[in-house]
């Protein structure tokens, strides 16, 4: 179907029946720009359109489709070309759009494969799952234990009580989320003191009668760092007391 013929072909039937194309939009329940897009080749009407349009312009189905008044003669010819190319159309529409939906469903399983395995979150706290406990007593240290894999990130700052405050939190993947079914005093621990890419590098000197506390917080370390007084009471009033002095 040749659309710029198709389009010239209904915008002379149009006028010959002394419509607008506001007129023929309304007749027809859509808007005067898709019959300008019609006109001017720039769109072709939908098939399910061409019945109650052959009607409104008073030609047929064929005429419409050929864009022109067909011969009787070669009536029959026509209108076979016009069915098998509908059906072609038809068939690469389906195909597109077949495509289309396997695409997108490839790169949403990719992109939700990389977010399940390689962005981080912060870990929520459960404490039956979690733990800092004191290590050594030779040489004390603090270690974190956890049934979750992930990475420990630590903040150290002291307050107006000249309190030591450890602020503590685990960072991991959805596919680390899994829980591990192992008892959390079996589970392999990390010494705070030495323990993997702190936020903030601090080595964690312990001193027995030092007054301490460790929180587990999902507060962003940036904030705690810049918190006056007033706002680090807030912060730990939304973190969680694991460990102190």
């Amino acid at each position: 179907m040749n659309q710029e013929k198709i389009g010239k072909f209904i915008a002379k039937l149009r006028k010959e029946k002394k419509l607008t194309q506001e007129e023929l939009a309304e007749k027809l329940n859509v808007n005067s720009r898709t019959i300008s897009r019609w006109e001017t080749g720039n769109s072709i009407p939908d098939i399910s359109m061409f019945t109650n349009l052959s009607k409104i312009l008073g030609v047929s189905i064929n005429d419409l489709m050929s864009g022109e008044i067909v011969k009787k003669e070669e009536y029959q010819d026509k209108f076979e070309e016009n069915v098998v190319e509908v059906v072609s159309k038809s068939k690469n529409k389906k195909w597109h759009k077949f495509w289309l939906c396997v695409y997108i469903i490839t790169m949403v399983t990719i992109i939700g494969f990389i977010c399940y395995i390689k962005i981080p979150f912060k870990q929520a706290y459960d404490k039956n799952k979690m733990a800092v406990i004191i290590k050594d007593t030779s040489m004390p240290h603090f270690v974190y234990t956890t049934t979750y894999d992930g990475n420990i990130k630590l903040l150290i700052r002291y307050n107006s009580k000249k309190e030591k405050l450890f602020f503590i939190r685990l960072e991991s993947t959805l596919y680390d989320m899994r829980e591990k079914n192992v008892n959390i005093d079996k589970q392999d621990v990390v010494d705070l003191t030495r323990g993997p890419s702190y936020e903030y590098e601090h080595f964690v000197t312990f001193v027995p009668d030092e007054n301490y506390k460790i929180y587990y917080t999902n507060v962003k370390f940036s904030k705690i760092v810049n918190a006056s007084e007033k706002e680090l009471e807030k912060i730990i009033k939304n973190s969680y007391l694991m460990l102190e002095s």
